[in-house]
C-alpha cells in the first residue's frame, strides 16, 4: 500500500524524520529535481523532504520539456509579482 505525499509529509514533519531546520522552512524543507536517467532513457522528477524520497515521477522529453515550461512560467509571474509588491 503506498500513502499519498501529504501523508508521508505529515509523517515526516511529526516524527522528526526531516530534521529540526527543514521543518522550520516555509516549504517543510521540501526539494525537487529533475535528473535523467540514461537506462530507462528518461527524467525523474525526485522529491524529498530532508533526505527522505517522497515522491518520485518519470517523465518522457517531452513530459520534461512541458514541465520546464510551467516551472519557467511559475517563476516568471512569481517574480513579477515580488517586483508589484514593493
Amino acid at each position: 500500500m503506498r500513502l499519498p505525499v501529504v501523508m508521508l509529509v505529515l509523517l515526516a514533519l511529526l516524527t522528526g524524520w526531516c530534521g529540526t531546520a527543514a521543518a522550520q522552512t516555509p516549504d517543510g524543507g521540501r526539494t525537487t529535481v529533475v535528473e535523467y536517467d540514461a537506462q530507462s532513457n528518461s527524467y525523474v522528477k525526485v522529491t524529498r523532504v530532508g533526505d527522505m524520497v517522497i515522491d518520485r515521477q518519470y517523465m518522457t522529453f517531452e513530459e520534461y520539456q512541458d514541465y520546464q515550461m510551467s516551472e519557467l512560467m511559475r517563476k516568471y509571474w512569481d517574480e513579477r509579482s515580488a517586483v508589484s509588491d514593493t
